[in-house]
């Protein structure tokens, strides 16, 4: 995907203002200042938290606070998500 459309994502988290914690895997040979757009994580700050690489996925999944997820889609994120019973669809 170009970084284009990859930085919308951020956009569009910043502009909900709404809390969030965003999951990401650094792509191999991609400089991770390049993932979200200039002065995203600054501004965002109070809002969420950026992690790169690995995760506690079930236990950020099974947290009362957690409402909501967005993911790539794949069986297990589903399956974890949907099993846990926290999100509204």
């Amino acid at each position: 995907m170009p970084i284009e459309q990859v930085h919308e994502l951020p956009y569009g988290i910043e502009l909900s203002e709404l809390p969030f914690i965003w999951i990401l895997r650094k792509p191999e040979g991609i400089d991770s200042s390049h993932l979200h757009p200039s002065g995203f994580l600054a501004r965002t700050s109070n809002q969420g938290v950026v992690c790169l690489g690995w995760s506690p996925q079930l236990e950020i999944l099974a947290h009362p606070a957690i409402v909501g997820c967005l993911f790539h889609s794949g069986w297990g994120a589903i399956i974890e998500s949907l099993g846990l019973g926290n999100h509204k669809f």
